[in-house]
């Protein structure tokens, strides 16, 4: 039975200092408007601002249904950091179903709010109070392996040496709301804030910038645009989803949109696709590679997909969808016939937009890939290598972490000739982690974190040689960022990052591709949703200082 603050104070003799009443705030959320701060919201759930405070219900527990707001405040385990939050309790019945949780890369505690009680997930410590009759200010400091809560500025509960708890993924973050899926919960938050002694990087807006809307419609969610630059006539492509559910496996009743541009990404019009890029080989071979991505299945076979291994995901009422194998096409007769075959793979899932596969000088093609060996298994990045034009592949490791996924890798050769690939943790600290290889992809090496936070990436060769990595950032402020490598992807100038967007207004953003003009000037196409807005694509013309 877990131990009551009282109780251990008693062991103890410990006693907690009052809370002190001013601290140097790092962020503060007021909830008279909708928060746009990223996080994890299932079906079943909602948040909604009523007279200037935020009402949070998760009234399921269907697996997923959580509805629970991250903060990530890069905490220092070796120093004092501070979460706070005035909220009043409405129902809770069982352990998150509404909870502070708090997270410093190491260690991780969560704090419940019952309606009679606090308890700590992990130490073990409750301490007796009416949550609902009234709000109350809840206060987590956490130190080293020290934790303290106070209750309207008074002590509650001493955690000091048993906030050991490990922190799943090395997540370092600050969240409130409901984050279980087997509880339900419903309270009404009035504000959170956060101090934390964390050095922020750097970011700024290029000098030169100017944001572009591609295409827009009321009520149409588009996303996950490409882009294509003609080096010949300068003609800039994009092909992109519209239309449908706001969901990225459901795309019923939505379509292909393409457009171009002739002016450098000023002004957009309805145009046809990009042309061919097919791999080549001797005699006019022409070689293409892609994913099948999701296929859909009647929910009834659901049982059968999974005890073949299959990942099976609910998609809408009587479907469920699984995401497995790539596909390559060959025609030796100048495109006039195809054969087409698929590519044996020893695992059950495989994503890869193909948007940056390569042909090296010697004709070796490289498609990178992404997937789980088996369900359940976090994702791992491989390449796909054909060194005889399509005829065989090798599936190529390129790495893999027990910790996190490592997905959405994105490939691009240096000018030095070594290969390198950017890929996308998406959870704990959201950093981007590389590899490099130096044989042609045959083999990778040199796995490691870049210290970018954001996904997913995209890599591009600049007319200066250096290597420009744009990428999502699903943080506050939500946007859109980019850094460059002067030294081929040796390391980042993470002092000098630059935000190309920091108005968005949900966390479903991002996915942009960049291209740079004859005239230095660099093309960011991507996926946007201001505050209370719908999924549109822009792109932002800008030049890297």
């Amino acid at each position: 039975m877990p131990l009551s603050a009282s109780a251990l104070l008693l062991l103890t003799g410990a006693l907690i200092p009052a809370a002190p009443r001013d601290l140097a705030w790092t962020q503060t959320y007021e909830m008279d408007q909708h928060p746009a701060i990223g996080g994890w919201f299932g079906d079943g759930t909602s948040s909604v601002v009523e007279k200037g405070v935020l009402r949070v219900v998760d009234g399921s527990t269907l697996g997923g249904s959580g509805h629970c707001f991250q903060l990530d405040w890069e905490a220092d385990p070796a120093q004092e950091a501070v979460a706070e939050a005035r909220v009043k309790v409405i129902s809770c019945t069982g352990e998150a179903g509404v909870c502070l949780w708090v997270s410093n890369g190491v260690n991780e505690e969560g704090l419940t709010l019952y309606p009679d009680r606090l308890e700590l997930s992990f130490a073990k410590l409750t301490y007796a109070l009416d949550t609902t009759a009234d709000f109350h200010v809840y206060r987590l400091t956490i130190r080293g392996h020290d934790l303290t809560l106070h209750v309207d500025g008074q002590p509650a509960i001493d955690a000091t040496g048993r906030f050991t708890h490990p922190a799943y993924g090395g997540r370092n973050e600050f969240s409130f709301g409901s984050a279980s899926s087997t509880a339900t919960g419903e309270a009404l938050w009035d504000y959170v804030r956060f101090r934390s002694p964390a050095v922020w990087h750097t970011t700024a807006q290029p000098p030169e910038m100017e944001h572009v809307t591609v295409f827009r419609e009321p009520e149409t969610y588009a996303v996950f645009p490409s882009l294509d630059l003609d080096p010949q006539t300068g003609r800039l492509y994009t092909s992109f989803r519209a239309g449908g559910p706001r969901s990225h496996i459901n795309a019923e009743g939505s379509g292909t949109v393409r457009m171009t541009s002739d002016d450098g990404g000023r002004t957009w019009q309805p145009g046809e696709a990009a042309p061919g890029r097919p791999f080549t080989g001797p005699n006019g071979r022409q070689v293409y590679v892609r994913c099948k991505w999701w296929q859909e299945h009647p929910a009834e076979q659901r049982a059968e997909l999974e005890k073949q291994g299959y990942e099976v995901h609910d998609v809408r009422e009587g479907v469920v969808a699984i995401c497995a194998g790539a596909v390559c096409s060959i025609s030796d007769d100048g495109g006039k016939t195809w054969r087409e075959r698929d590519i044996e793979m020893p695992f059950m899932a495989v994503l890869a937009s193909g948007m940056n596969s390569l042909q090296l000088d010697d004709g070796t093609i490289l498609f990178p890939v992404y997937g789980k060996a088996k369900a359940g298994e976090n994702d791992s990045s491989w390449v796909l290598r054909s060194t005889d034009y399509g005829d065989t592949w090798q599936l190529v490791p390129v790495g893999s972490r027990a910790e996190s996924h490592l997905n959405e890798p994105e490939i691009v050769q240096t000018p030095t000739g070594r290969l390198l690939i950017v890929m996308r943790t998406g959870v704990g600290n959201d950093h981007l982690w590389q590899a490099v290889s130096d044989d042609q992809g045959a083999t990778w090496h040199g796995l490691k974190d870049t210290g970018v936070k954001g996904h997913p990436p995209d890599l591009l060769v600049l007319q200066d040689g250096r290597l420009l990595l744009t990428y999502g950032f699903r943080h506050m402020p939500l946007g859109i960022r980019a850094v460059v490598s002067s030294d081929n992807g040796e390391s980042w100038d993470r002092e000098h990052i630059w935000t190309l967007r920091a108005d968005g207004g949900s966390t479903d953003l991002g996915y942009p591709h960049s291209v740079q003009l004859k005239d230095g000037t660099v093309v960011t196409i991507y996926y946007f949703v201001e505050p209370g807005g719908m999924q549109h694509i822009a792109c932002t013309r800008w030049r890297v200082p």
